[in-house]
């Protein structure tokens, strides 16, 4: 190959014959081109000639055959910026194989290895037809370009093309490959450069086509160390194993975390390991493992078991920084056995890149690459020191995350077990180091971490297993499985029951026992495995178990709660079960699940109908709470309006709402007006507000605004609200307007106003409003207040900015301003644009 510097000495004189028979320019220079190169014109290819005159252009021409000059040829558009340095332009002919030549220009611009580069080929000669006598045009068309663009970097992260000679040595004709790729500076062979997506350029067609190259120098193959892998001994395998973390590679799947367990094998079908997703031999794939920085003694590594697609190779080479070693395998015997490689002396964890060489044997349904890949170091501290150092700050706990994260599974094994021990600042550093393994291998130790007393912990934990999801299933029942302490079953429940509800309903309803608190938040769980469609068959199975005892009984049901009738008939056999317990408490808790199921199971409703009528005024006040369907239970509610205990009478309120309650009205009404009890009456009024009655309701919701209690007269207003009760409209402008109204009793009033569309107190719920933009207003000011706001923006007057520009003025506060913004943007329901009426 020629490579000539335009401006050296010999080229600025006429240039003689080029030796090596690639260049001719003697007979054919010219006397306005300062420099030029002309290819042989062989291998059916025609004649190129590429040269720079005085003015600093750069001119092409095709010849049929020599002489050839570029002097009148066409001219190559050269970047403006590099006018002025031209003079270290370089000119290489480039023999390509088949007797074929490309000419390569390159100039730089002087910022390193930056430079703009032309390459260009002859085309072929046309062939005429046999029978053709007619003679070969004078001319050829124009050169073939087959690059012309900017390689080399101008910042450390840019990706570039590169242009450049294959690293693989010349034949004996001198003959190297042309590549071309793209740099990528964040990724290399340990410091070396790594193009992607290399191209070579084909001698046959003319053409860049993909290609599988080696990025290792040849000249560093040439001089690095040979090494032979031998069977690991016994006392290798007992010692600490680095596991080297998968950065890249050339193609093929990244290995999964935890991949490099020499002491495991895979099982058969096992994913495990990196194999080239390219069939053959894989020579020149690649793959770069990251290690902590401390110096490596050796490497352990297996290769796959024999009667599978997947082999490994015959040899391959070890680079790190600084060093490369090429390492020849035994020849047989070595598939599924631990395999080390000495090094001569250590090499750096930080980078380890593994590049395959040949494979015997190979075909195109073989895939080439190892099982796994492990390392060992000198003078590795203990899993107990290391454990103890992630107390510490900076350096030295950085250095132990490192260590455990690549010590695998020995130390996630043990850092599991000495969860318990760790103060906060060590379960925050290795929580560092749990997120360097797979969601199958730490979900155990998060599921632990879940109920730690840090609340900064137990959220990590929870968050990286939200992540994981299903894959957290196996950590999360071993975990609840353990769990000796309520405090520790509970929060590994919640999460148990989102991500595996089936599994979850197996574990959890043999738990549902134990003290109250405890029993609702594990309920809680059930509840949300049952809904999900993987739980609804298992619950169907715990639901028909005979041998679950009566209490366990009782808490599916109470879990299932209003979903239970969609678990029919399995949960009549659980219920069956449970009514077998006769003790109050499970006859009090029973009717809870009675009153959703007694619609469609006769047993359920004969229970509520029981219950109804005993002497006990508890069980009475829980069946009539329990009733779903008012109408069902008429006559038995009307009665029950009238009984001796006020509780009662307040339970069976409390489900005689809505329309399909109207039957009960009259007795409702004479509770408001008769009843001695404060809360019955408060309770009379709530149902009486969701019931569509006559006027006469209207009238004694009004008659009772003027009730003794506070309590009442708030229920009433809210109930006048609810039921639209214009003619009501004055009364409750008057409870809002009476300063020695209690505060509840006003914010009642002012909603009920805004509900009913009542424009008369626009004007009152304004000022009331207004108020708020006093940052000394008492507290119950502010109250009534932000009730005002929310009746006025429902009233929706037409100039209900100009009401609330107070509330957004500079000087009012800013909680104020803000909830002022809220509610004047809020969807909330608006009554039609009130008349503006003056404040």
């Amino acid at each position: 190959m020629l490579t000539q510097k335009i401006g050296s000495a010999r080229h600025r004189r006429w240039l003689t014959a080029v030796s090596l028979g690639f260049a001719l320019t003697a007979p054919e220079a010219h006397a306005n081109l300062r420099s030029q190169v002309i290819t042989a014109g062989t291998g059916e290819q025609t004649v190129l000639a590429v040269g720079f005159d005085d003015q600093g252009h750069l001119l092409t021409e095709v010849c049929q055959k020599r002489p050839c000059s570029p002097d009148h040829g066409t001219q190559v558009l050269i970047p403006e910026s590099l006018k002025n340095r031209l003079s270290e332009a370089e000119i290489r002919v480039v023999p390509l194989g088949l007797k074929r030549h490309a000419v390569w220009i390159r100039i730089g611009d002087g910022q390193g290895e930056h430079a703009w580069n032309w390459l260009g080929a002859a085309p072929l000669r046309p062939t005429p037809p046999p029978s053709s006598k007619a003679p070969l045009p004078p001319t050829a068309p124009q050169a073939l370009v087959l690059f012309s663009d900017w390689t080399g970097t101008e910042t450390p992260n840019q990706k570039t093309p590169v242009l450049a000679l294959s690293l693989s040595a010349a034949n004996a004709q001198g003959e190297r490959s042309l590549l071309l790729g793209e740099e990528r500076p964040a990724l290399s062979l340990c410091g070396r450069k790594a193009p992607f997506d290399a191209k070579i350029l084909d001698p046959l067609s003319l053409s860049f086509v993909p290609a599988k190259v080696q990025l290792l120098d040849a000249r560093e193959r040439a001089q690095a160390t040979h090494l032979q892998a031998t069977a690991a001994l016994s006392d290798e395998t007992s010692r600490l194993q680095l596991e080297l973390t998968p950065s890249w590679a050339s193609t093929g799947k990244l290995p999964q975390p935890g991949w490099a367990s020499p002491g495991k094998l895979p099982q058969p079908g096992s994913d495990q390991g990196w194999f080239v997703a390219h069939k053959n031999d894989g020579y020149g794939e690649f793959l770069v493992l990251r290690g902590p920085q401390i110096p490596l003694t050796s490497l352990l590594l297996t290769l796959p078991k024999e009667g599978s697609t997947r082999r490994g190779p015959n040899a391959f080479w070890v680079a790190s920084q600084g060093a490369l070693f090429h390492v020849d395998l035994p020849k047989s015997g070595t598939q599924g056995e631990l395999l080390q490689v000495a090094f001569p002396t250590p090499i750096s964890g930080q980078c380890v890149a593994l590049v395959l060489d040949h494979t015997d044997g190979a075909t195109d349904t073989t895939e080439v690459g190892f099982t796994s890949v492990a390392a060992q170091a000198l003078s590795l501290p203990s899993l107990e020191e290391l454990i103890l150092v992630l107390g510490k700050e900076g350096p030295e706990q950085q250095q132990a995350i490192s260590l455990l994260t690549a010590l695998g599974v020995p130390a996630l094994t043990r850092l599991t077990l000495e969860l318990g021990k760790l103060n906060e600042q060590q379960l925050s550093a290795a929580c560092d180091v749990l997120d360097h393994f797979s969601c199958a291998d730490t979900s155990y130790p998060f599921s632990k971490l879940l109920a730690n007393s840090s609340l900064l912990i137990a959220e990590r934990a929870r968050a990286r297993l939200r992540m994981c999801g299903p894959a957290a299933a196996s950590g999360l029942s071993q975990a609840f499985s353990e769990a000796k302490q309520d405090s520790e079953s509970v929060p590994v429940a919640a999460e148990f029951a989102a991500f595996a509800p089936e599994m979850a309903v197996l574990a959890l309803a043999p738990r549902l026992t134990g003290q109250s608190s405890v029993r609702q938040e594990l309920r809680a769980s059930f509840a949300r495995a049952a809904r999900a469609p993987a739980g609804a068959a298992a619950v169907r199975k715990v639901l028909i178990q005979d041998d679950l005892s009566p209490a366990i009984s009782l808490e599916l049901l109470r879990a299932l709660g209003p979903y239970a009738a969609t678990f029919m008939p399995e949960v009549g056999k659980a219920y069956a079960r449970a009514h077998q317990a006769q003790d109050f408490e499970s006859r009090f808790l029973l009717l809870e699940p009675a009153g959703y199921l007694e619609a469609g199971y006769p047993p359920a409703r004969a229970d509520l109908g029981v219950a109804l009528t005993q002497k006990d005024w508890r069980l009475r006040a829980q069946a009539a709470a329990s009733i779903r369907q008012a109408s069902r239970f008429a006559p038995a509610l009307v009665r029950l309006l009238g009984d001796e205990h006020q509780r009662v009478r307040q339970a069976a309120l409390g489900v005689l709402l809505g329309p399909s309650a109207q039957f009960a009205e009259p007795a409702v009404l004479q509770l408001l007006r008769d009843d001695p009890w404060p809360l019955v009456r408060a309770s009379a009024a709530q149902t009486l507000g969701a019931l569509k009655g006559a006027a006469l309701t209207d009238s004694a919701l009004q008659a009772s605004l003027t009730d003794t209690s506070p309590e009442v007269r708030a229920s009433v207003a809210e109930a006048l609200g609810a039921r639209g009760a214009a003619t009501a409209a004055q009364p409750l402008l008057a409870r809002l307007e009476d300063q020695e109204e209690t505060v509840e009793v006003r914010i009642a009033s002012a909603t009920a106003l805004g509900e009913m569309c009542a424009v008369s107190a626009l004007n009152s719920l304004t000022r009331r409003t207004q108020a708020l933009s006093d940052p000394t207003a008492p507290s119950d000011a502010q109250l009534l207040g932000r009730a005002a706001l929310r009746a006025l923006v429902r009233l929706n007057p037409s100039d209900l900015q100009k009401r609330l520009a107070p509330l957004k003025a500079r000087t009012a506060p800013p909680a104020v301003r803000a909830a002022a913004g809220r509610a004047a943007s809020s969807s909330v329901s608006r009554c039609q644009e009130a008349p503006v009426k003056k404040p």
